[in-house]
């Protein structure tokens, strides 16, 4: 507008502006008011939801903690209601595997493989540690091959447990090479193992070895 030679002609152009391109102005600055703040409450929301189901959790690990009949009754009432109303958070997860745990201990292992097999199906982080203990519940089903086939591909710097679990499937199912070259990788793995759990896996090859010559 510094090109205008008259105060009167800045004004008319200003006018005209205002009516080709106002109410546009305005509605754009509402809708990024509204937005921003619309986001914000959502955000707010989510957080809200963060938090009463991670406190949730909390008291579902406070009363497996605490064991008794009630305290149990207690952990899968407040777990189920996490699966429940919190499905779309990474707690919910957790709560699957606290189920899991239970429905062991209770001898209903169908039950157990169910939950677990949601979680190691998803994208959490309890995906790893579902796959596992669906891999020992499949095995206590006296499925091995179906324990076998729990065990990821991806073990994320957990290689030697997961070697082990893999030993003793092989070994159980009477493929005895198998079981020897799992249990090599984990004591020929390095500051991975401790020493107790390497000089037991030693044990176990010893006696396969023994059984193959």
């Amino acid at each position: 507008m510094d090109g205008f030679k008259t105060e009167e002609e800045q004004v008319e152009a200003l006018k005209k502006w205002w009516e080709e391109n106002g109410k546009s102005t305005v509605a754009a600055v509402v809708i990024g008011v509204v937005g921003y703040f619309g986001f914000n409450a959502y955000q707010d929301h989510q957080d809200q939801r963060v938090g009463t189901a991670t406190a949730l959790q909390g008291q579902v690990l406070q009363a497996l903690q605490a064991q008794g009949d009630d305290s149990i009754v207690t952990a899968k009432t407040l777990a189920n209601q996490v699966v429940a109303d919190y499905s779309d958070l990474a707690v919910a997860n957790q709560a699957k595997l606290a189920l899991a745990k239970i429905a062991v201990e209770e001898g209903d292992l169908d039950q157990a493989a169910t939950q677990l097999s949601e979680v190691s199906a998803s994208e959490g982080e309890f995906a790893l540690i579902a796959s596992y203990r669906l891999a020992v519940v499949k095995n206590m089903q006296g499925d091995v091959d179906g324990a076998l086939a729990a065990l990821p591909a991806d073990q994320a710097g957990f290689e030697s447990l997961f070697q082990e679990l893999r030993g003793d499937l092989l070994a159980k199912k009477g493929d005895t090479a198998g079981a020897i070259a799992e249990y090599e990788k984990v004591i020929g793995a390095e500051g991975d193992v401790a020493y107790a759990r390497r000089e037991l896996i030693k044990m176990k090859l010893n006696q396969l070895m023994g059984t193959e010559s």
